[in-house]
């Protein structure tokens, strides 16, 4: 397999997961952003929005609408922190978060038994590291 080749298979399996995690959220009744914001904050880490948008690649008005809206709902809760925006899950947000994720925590854990059957853990650092040189050379383009 070429260099080419692999990383559109990579590419086009990408996508096939980001489908997948849309449909979950959808059916699970939220946007896809929405869900996204909630599985991060489920870390039980105290997150800024910038960060979200960051880590994320959601931009920051989009973040700031998703926020609004779980905020609202009093599934978030919005601290200053100087500067920043600091976001963490509410008690109910963490119950309703629970819910929500609880399907789709169960079917990573399925998919990753099933993965680590036939692979060993190296594949997630080397993704790791894909990710990071992609984006890393992907963000050269046009700095000359």
């Amino acid at each position: 397999m070429t260099p080419k080749e692999a990383i559109r298979n990579i590419i086009s399996n990408t996508c096939r997961i980001d489908g997948a995690y849309y449909y979950a959220a959808r059916k699970s009744g939220m946007g896809e952003n929405e869900m996204n914001l909630l599985y991060t904050l489920d870390d039980g880490k105290e997150h800024s929005q910038h960060q979200l948008s960051t880590e994320l690649m959601i931009p920051k008005t989009t973040i700031n609408t998703v926020v609004k809206g779980l905020v609202e709902k009093g599934l978030i809760t919005l601290r200053e922190n100087g500067k920043e925006k600091m976001l963490s899950l509410t008690p109910k947000g963490k119950e309703e978060t629970a819910i929500l994720m609880r399907p789709i925590y169960e079917a990573e854990e399925r998919a990753m038994k099933r993965t680590l059957e036939m692979y060993d853990e190296s594949f997630v650092a080397a993704f790791a590291y894909l990710s990071d040189a992609l984006c890393d050379e992907i963000g050269k383009i046009g700095q000359n």
